[in-house]
């Protein structure tokens, strides 16, 4: 297998990732480009994201991201490593989280992937209340070691 050759992953079985370089790309970053369906075409922005291990959680406000993913409940996740070039694409079933106990996990799922870049505020807690949540359970993930070769 080449460096631009995808890592054929399959299905996973709910919950789960193929590949521990997938699962560290995942875990190792918080930024992402969230895509959803819009008629017949995609529909991409950029999002902060948390990683447990078993889905990827998106906090949002309203708007057309969520009216989008109520319609269609798929999406894809990518995130790309500035670092290596290395990425990951997260097909998956996108979820709403409403119970608080759920919402309280996703939270600090996303802020504990976010340590030491910015401390939650009181006006944080108090918008989780209202926060749509969406939890992104993989069907399936695709790693790229490298997005491209740089010659010599």
């Amino acid at each position: 297998m080449t460096a631009n050759e995808s890592e054929p992953t399959g299905r996973p079985e709910a919950g789960t990732v193929a590949g521990d370089a997938a699962h560290a790309l995942l875990a190792r970053h918080f930024w992402g480009v969230l895509t959803a369906v819009d008629g017949a075409a995609p529909y991409a922005v950029p999002v902060i994201y948390g990683w447990d291990g078993r889905a990827a959680y998106v906090l949002m406000l309203p708007g057309r991201k969520e009216q989008l993913l109520r319609a269609h409940p798929h999406a894809c996740l990518s995130v790309i490593d500035g670092v290596d070039g290395g990425s990951v694409l997260l097909r998956g079933r996108a979820e709403w989280v409403e119970a608080l106990p759920a919402k309280v996990h996703a939270a600090d799922v996303v802020r504990r992937q976010m340590a030491g870049r910015r401390a939650p505020s009181v006006r944080d807690a108090a918008r989780l209340v209202h926060a749509r949540i969406l939890r992104l359970v993989p069907e399936a993930v695709e790693h790229r070691t490298r997005a491209f070769d740089l010659p010599d």
